[in-house]
């Protein structure tokens, strides 16, 4: 509005203050206007230290021409193909946007969300408090936080998860269900990912991390592999996050945020672009 008003300078300091106390994300968005205004009106711009860039990888795999909106990659969509080479190589992989890890939180963390904090569960068939979601929920629970991330770093949270499971499996929690996987699978879950990469991202969630934008598959730890049609091929034996991009398609901001965060805290998380070649049988004019 001060751009269309005729005080662009006015506009560009407003984002450049703004930045300060802005989210990552909503940083990312006030990057961009602040820049495209100072860039048309040929004023100064000091750009924000950028995100750090996460390692890419290139996958090769046949595409199926089929009908449709959506194309397909071995029969299947793009994240599934490529969960399902990783699977043939011997690794265990599981989806791990944002589902898996609002249900991990509510389930592990629920003693902090109906923790009894003035004012934050003012109704008894709430699902979650008034500040979930937000920087605060962390601040009003920093004790029981603490306690709840130490006790995941050491058996995974298997004893929290267990304890949820006996008793209150069914509960109303935000983010969480309680049937898109076995008790078997959650435990495998957690053991393959490892308490401390389960808490790193807990923390993260408890502390006003967006619950959108983690990445499309998790692999759990196992042996080494190397994968056909991958490059660099080697995967190590640790668990990875992979953001699985097809052709034509890029990191949104909530995605390059989270991206960042694994790197800077030391999470090996990729991006994998795939690449098409033709599937078997096909055949090119």
């Amino acid at each position: 509005c001060a751009e269309r008003d005729g005080r662009s300078r006015e506009a560009v300091e407003h984002l450049a203050a703004a930045r300060t106390h802005a989210s990552t994300t909503e940083r990312l968005a006030l990057e961009r206007t602040g820049r495209r205004i100072a860039r048309k009106h040929r004023l100064a711009w000091r750009p924000s230290p950028p995100l750090r860039e996460p390692r890419k990888r290139t996958l090769s795999l046949p595409i199926t021409p089929e009908p449709g909106t959506r194309p397909l990659w071995n029969g299947a969509v793009v994240e599934q193909a490529v969960a399902d080479v990783l699977l043939h190589a011997g690794r265990t992989v599981i989806p791990s946007e944002n589902l898996l890890w609002t249900t991990l939180f509510g389930i592990l963390l629920r003693d902090a969300v109906f923790a009894p904090v003035a004012g934050m569960l003012p109704g008894a068939m709430q699902s979650a408090p008034l500040d979930f979601g937000l920087p605060e929920f962390a601040t009003r629970r920093t004790a029981l936080l603490n306690r709840a991330l130490d006790e995941i770093r050491v058996d995974h949270g298997l004893a929290r998860l267990q304890h949820a499971l006996d008793h209150h499996y069914g509960e109303a929690i935000r983010g969480v269900s309680w049937e898109r996987w076995t008790d078997h699978e959650l435990r495998q879950i957690l053991e393959g990912l490892g308490g401390p990469l389960v808490a790193f991202v807990l923390a993260a969630l408890a502390s006003g991390a967006s619950r959108s934008g983690l990445p499309d598959l998790v692999v759990l730890t196992g042996s080494p592999i190397r994968v056909s049609g991958l490059f660099p091929g080697s995967l190590p034996k640790g668990p990875l996050f992979i953001e699985v991009k097809g052709p034509g398609d890029s990191l949104r901001d909530g995605q390059r945020v989270w991206l960042h965060r694994f790197a800077t805290g030391g999470v090996a998380a990729e991006v994998w672009d795939i690449r098409t070649t033709p599937s078997l049988g096909s055949s090119s004019g």
